[in-house]
């Protein structure tokens, strides 16, 4: 009897071991096939542009084939709900955007960031703050100064209501600079009421206003973050001259590639330290500070997790507080900034 015990036991060891051995051997092997990077939103937007941008590095790095493909509908919540439901074994990750973080409050979905892994927060592009060349505004300071005397009367275009733009002149208005906000469809026809001198003021992306930045069409008064960029350097952060908004900065469109829970840790870990790699590489590099305008964050871990806490609970209580979310963040467990 103790003979057959011992030969159980061993045959239990030996299968373990081959379990362990078939699991080791799977995860180094990893990747060993094409990953497919689904974007949630619609080709040719700035989304788009910076998952295309970082997919041949990629490519490179992990040596097999880097597939986009974009499944746009419902703010994101498509794509989003097909990479949560799909196998999580690292060959279908989200390149998700900061909408997934306030699906909740805005009633779209039920998920959220809760239910993926950021393996980094890449990109955060940045809203601009700019009046028209002609503008009687020549710096930041004489712009705040003249808001703060004639509070409602200065004509702030936004692309929407919940759009960066709205969001941004709800920042202004909770520090104290009330302005008129006007809605248009989107941030191009924001950006011609101001060339148009319909309004006085607009707070869009800097792939909206780049070009009108280069031509001189359009002054640039400052940018939404606490210090100055790269790409702007002689440009004042709004942080520097206001200090009531501090809290709120630096703000912008953030992304993050994400694969969904229940993703092995080394498959995690295999993608991280590809984009690690991937964002030091000259070529992205460029793309980011000449194209794109955005910050290169390349946060992880821990602090990928921090970023995203303190976005949504500022933008979800922002909405709420404006009336524009349907749910109250308190009811996610979402702390008030």
């Amino acid at each position: 009897m103790r003979k057959i015990n011992i030969l159980i036991i061993l045959g239990v060891v030996v299968v373990c071991l081959l379990l362990v051995g078939q699991n080791i051997s799977a995860e180094e092997s990893y990747p060993e096939k094409p990953i497919t990077i689904v974007v949630p939103w619609s080709v040719g937007g700035v989304t788009d542009l910076t998952v295309r941008s970082i997919q041949p590095i990629l490519q490179e790095i992990l040596d097999v084939p880097v597939v986009v493909n974009n499944m746009p509908g419902g703010s994101s919540a498509v794509g989003s709900e097909f990479v949560a439901n799909a196998k999580p074994d690292g060959y279908t990750l989200l390149f998700a955007t900061n909408e997934l973080a306030i699906f909740q409050v805005m009633g779209l979905s039920d998920l959220s960031f809760d239910d993926f892994n950021p393996i980094m927060i890449l990109t955060m592009g940045l809203p601009s703050f700019c009046v028209h060349a002609d503008s009687q505004w020549e710096t930041i300071e004489e712009f705040l100064e003249d808001a703060k005397k004639r509070p409602g009367e200065i004509l702030a275009a936004h692309s929407g209501l919940g759009a960066s733009s709205h969001i941004n002149a709800m920042m202004l208005g909770a520090a104290g600079i009330e302005m008129k906000l006007v809605g248009y469809n989107g941030g191009g026809p924001a950006v011609t009421a101001v060339l148009q001198k319909e309004a006085d003021v607009t707070f869009q992306l800097f792939t909206e206003v780049t070009e009108y930045i280069a031509s001189g069409d359009l002054r640039l008064l400052t940018t939404f973050t606490n210090e100055r960029t790269d790409f702007y350097p002689d440009v004042p952060a709004l942080g520097e001259v206001l200090p009531e908004i501090k809290s709120f900065l630096p703000w912008g469109i953030f992304n993050s590639p994400c694969t969904p829970k229940g993703t092995p840790d080394e498959v995690n870990e295999v993608l991280e330290k590809a984009f690690i790699e991937a964002i030091k590489d000259p070529r992205w590099i460029k793309t980011v500070t000449e194209n794109v305008k955005a910050l290169n964050l390349g946060y992880t871990g821990e602090a990928a997790i921090d970023f995203i806490n303190k976005w949504r609970s500022t933008t979800g209580w922002m909405l709420y507080e404006g009336g524009l979310a349907k749910t109250s963040p308190a009811d996610f467990d979402i702390p008030k900034p």
